[in-house]
């Protein structure tokens, strides 16, 4: 076998840059107290979404719910209003969810 069919090691500099993404760019997501699931902050089009699974957040929760809460890394609390008009994007088949992020959620 070659070496390359191996993993390789990461460097100083790329475990800076998980590390930067976990501080920056994931979030906990509260639904229920048996329902907590993971969320991606990105980036498409210059347009800012919270990425998560269409398990966690589906249309039932975004028609029945007024708010989304949110864990930082360093358990800062935020909150999402659902109310606001945001574009979302849903897809069950591939069990994804895009919600919009405007300027007054400050994340």
């Amino acid at each position: 076998m070659d070496k390359r069919d191996y993993l390789q090691p990461i460097n100083i500099t790329s475990t800076k840059k998980i590390l930067e993404q976990m501080t920056n760019c994931i979030c906990k997501i509260e639904v229920s107290n048996e329902k907590v699931g993971t969320g991606f902050f990105c980036k498409v089009n210059k347009m800012n979404f919270l990425m998560t699974c269409y398990d966690i957040i589906d249309e039932k929760y975004l028609k029945e719910k007024k708010e989304l809460n949110l864990s930082l890394y360093d358990d800062e609390q935020l909150k999402i209003d659902l109310s606001a008009k945001r574009e979302i994007y849903l897809n069950e088949e591939y069990d994804t969810i895009f919600i919009e992020l405007r300027d007054e959620d400050k994340i």
